[in-house]
C-alpha cells in the first residue's frame, strides 16, 4: 500500500462580547482593535464592524496545511504467520493570526486605549518570535508586541523554558517527522489469531494567542513563566498484544488486548486569569504512561438470545512534570484526569417472530458502569472550594476532593493560614440502565424505550477553569417512542 495525503484547512472566527453598561461605566469603546496604523492586522476578518458596546473582540484566522506520504508492506512468512510494517512521513504547517483585544483596562482615560494599544495583535507576536527564531538577531524582537520583557523572553528561549522551535517569520509553526507501525499476526486456527503491534502517533503542535506574555503574578511558582509561543506536539508510543477470535462454531466473538503507551510532552489547556493571562492557552505538562487490558464479547447464545459485554482496566501515571508546571499541575506520580480504573458494560437482547403480523419483536436491556475519575490536570480544587464559599456565601460544593500532595500555587488558605493544598475534584462512579422493546416489519419499525431507568445523576465532567466547579451531568430518566424506516 502506498499513498499521498494532502489537506488544506482554514477556520475563520469572529466573536464580539457586548456589555451594555460599558460606556456608562467609563470604558473606552470608541475604537476597535484589529488594525495597526489604519491597516487590518493579518488574520483579522472584520476590523470595522464592531458594535457600539463591544468591549471584547476575538477575531482570528487559523490555517493548517499538511502533506503526508504513507505506505505499508505485508509479508506472509507462512500460511499462519505474517508481518507488516508501515510508515508515514508528514509535513504540517500551522498558522494563527488575528486580533484579541479588550477594553477592560481602558477605564477613565487610561493610556493605551486608542483602539490599537489594547490589541493583543496575535499575528505580530508570532511573526517577531519567528523572525528571531530564524535569525537569532535581537533586533527581530523590536516588533514584538505584548506585555513582556524582551531580554527575559530571549533568555527563556536560550535556556529552553520558552519554546519557539519550528516558528517562521510569517508566524507559521512547521513540524515534520516520520511515524512507524509494525504488526505480527499468528493464526492459531481458522477462528483464532494472536497479534502484537508497535505504533507511533502524535497530536500537532499549536500556537497561542498571547504567546510570550509573562504571567501577571511573578512570584513563587509563577516566577519567570511566560505563555508558550508553541505548545509542542505530544507524541505517543504504543505497544499491544492481543487476541481476535470467532469460537463456538462462530456463535461467539471474543477480542482482548493488553497495551502499554508512553506519551511525551502531553498537551493541556489552562485558563488562569488571576495568575497568568486572561486568555485560554495550551502548554505541555510533561510525560505520562498508560497501561491496561480491554476486552469485548458478542455471543449469539441461541437463535433468539444475543449477549454483548465489554470491560476495560486502565492504569495511568504522570511520569514527569515540566519545571514551569511544578506546583501548578498535580505532581509526578498522579493519575491522568478523566480516566476510570475500570469501566464495563453488559447487554442482552431477545428476538422472536410475530408470524401473525409478518414481523419480528425484541426486548433488550443494558447496564454500563464507569468508575471514579479525577477532574483536570491542575490541582486547584481546594482553592476552587474557597472561591465558591466566598462568592456564593455557601459552606462548599459538597463534591469529593482527592489530595494529590504538595501545595497549589502561592495562594494562602484563609482558613488555615497555609498555602492551599494541591487536589482535584473526583467524579463519582455511576451505573446506567437502559431498557427497550420494539417491533420491525419489512422496512419500518417502532421502539419503546426507557433510558437511565434508575434516574442516575452521573457526573460526566467537572470544569474548574473558572476557579469554581461546574458539573456536567447526564440526561435524567427519559422514555419515549421511536418510529423508523429503512430506505435501503
Amino acid at each position: 500500500t502506498l499513498g499521498v495525503f494532502l489537506d488544506e484547512g482554514e477556520t475563520n472566527s469572529e466573536g464580539q462580547f457586548q456589555y451594555f453598561g460599558a460606556v456608562d461605566a467609563g470604558f473606552n469603546v470608541s475604537s476597535a482593535p484589529g488594525t495597526l496604523n489604519g491597516v487590518p492586522v493579518r488574520g483579522v476578518n472584520d476590523p470595522t464592524g464592531r458594535g457600539p458596546t463591544t468591549i471584547f473582540v476575538n477575531d482570528f484566522t487559523r490555517k493548517e496545511d499538511q502533506i503526508a506520504v504513507f505506505g505499508e508492506l505485508t509479508f506472509d512468512f507462512t500460511d499462519t504467520f505474517s508481518a507488516s510494517i508501515g510508515a508515514r512521513w508528514y509535513d504540517l504547517d500551522f498558522n494563527l493570526g488575528g486580533s484579541t483585544g479588550s477594553s477592560f483596562g481602558c477605564k477613565g482615560g487610561a493610556p493605551m486605549c486608542d483602539g490599537t494599544g489594547f490589541d493583543n495583535r496575535v499575528s505580530q507576536r508570532h511573526e517577531a518570535l519567528g523572525l528571531y527564531n530564524q535569525t537569532g538577531d535581537r533586533s527581530a524582537m523590536d516588533d514584538f508586541f505584548g506585555v513582556a520583557n524582551t531580554d527575559n523572553l530571549i533568555a527563556a528561549v536560550n535556556d529552553g523554558s520558552f519554546n519557539i522551535s519550528g516558528l517562521g517569520p510569517d508566524g507559521t509553526a512547521n513540524q515534520s517527522d516520520t511515524i512507524l507501525r509494525a504488526t505480527l499476526n499468528w493464526s492459531l486456527s481458522d477462528g483464532v489469531m494472536v497479534f502484537g503491534t508497535y505504533s507511533e502517533g502524535f497530536r500537532p503542535q499549536t500556537t497561542n494567542r498571547n504567546a510570550g506574555a509573562f504571567a501577571g503574578n511573578q512570584t513563587g511558582v509563577y516566577q519567570g513563566y511566560a505563555v508558550p509561543a508553541v505548545a509542542k506536539t505530544d507524541e505517543l508510543t504504543n505497544y499491544e498484544i492481543g487476541l481476535k477470535s470467532d469460537i463456538l462454531g462462530g456463535s461467539m466473538r471474543l477480542n482482548a488486548t493488553a497495551f502499554w503507551s508512553e506519551i511525551t510532552e502531553l498537551q493541556t489547556t489552562r485558563f488562569d486569569p488571576s495568575n497568568v493571562a486572561f486568555l485560554v492557552f495550551i502548554e505541555n505538562v510533561g510525560d505520562a504512561e498508560i497501561s491496561g487490558i480491554d476486552a469485548d464479547l458478542t455471543w449469539a447464545a441461541t437463535d433468539r438470545w444475543t449477549f454483548n459485554a465489554a470491560f476495560s482496566f486502565v492504569n495511568t501515571e504522570l511520569t514527569r512534570i515540566n519545571p514551569q508546571l511544578v506546583g501548578v499541575s498535580v505532581p509526578e506520580g498522579s493519575d491522568l484526569p478523566f480516566t476510570p480504573d475500570f469501566s464495563g458494560n453488559l447487554r442482552a437482547r431477545y428476538d422472536w417472530p410475530l408470524n401473525d403480523f409478518g414481523g419480528d419483536a425484541y426486548i433488550s436491556g443494558s447496564v454500563a458502569y464507569t468508575g471514579e475519575r479525577k477532574a483536570s490536570i491542575i490541582g486547584n480544587a481546594y482553592f476552587a472550594e474557597d472561591v465558591t464559599r466566598e462568592v456564593y456565601n455557601v459552606s462548599g460544593t459538597g463534591l469529593k476532593i482527592a489530595p494529590e500532595g504538595g501545595n497549589f500555587g502561592n495562594l494562602i488558605d484563609p482558613t488555615t493560614g497555609n498555602p492551599f493544598l494541591n487536589g482535584r475534584y473526583v467524579m463519582d462512579a455511576y451505573t446506567l440502565v437502559n431498557l427497550a422493546a420494539g417491533f420491525t416489519k419489512d422496512e419500518w419499525g417502532a421502539e419503546l424505550y426507557v433510558n437511565n431507568v434508575t434516574d442516575e445523576a452521573a457526573q460526566i465532567f467537572i470544569n474548574t477553569q473558572d476557579y469554581h466547579p461546574r458539573v456536567t451531568t447526564n440526561r435524567p430518566r427519559s422514555y419515549g417512542l421511536r418510529l423508523f424506516f429503512d430506505f435501503e
